[in-house]
């Protein structure tokens, strides 16, 4: 997206919290178009949740942003469904 190198660069670390609740966060490296971000993915009492933010020039931008903000439900919804 935006330039950035097609690979997107992400580094990714997962996590149990004391309630069981597996977490993984997605922190975006030089050469992905929204770095520096990150992103933590989890789903707590059977519903799923994405939080995250960023500093890149695309996250920034009045329209943009909530369409880079978006692209998360989707993707929320798929990991849903396939675990039905």
């Amino acid at each position: 997206m935006f330039g950035d190198n097609p690979e997107s660069p992400v580094k990714s670390y997962s996590f149990v919290d004391k309630n069981d609740n597996t977490w993984v966060i997605n922190v975006t490296q030089p050469g992905h178009g929204l770095h520096f971000g990150y992103v933590l993915r989890g789903s707590v009492d059977g519903m799923a949740l994405s939080i995250g933010e960023g500093w890149a020039v695309p996250q920034v931008v009045p329209g943009l942003s909530e369409y880079i903000n978006s692209v998360w439900y989707g993707h929320n919804q798929k990991n849903i469904d396939d675990a039905k």
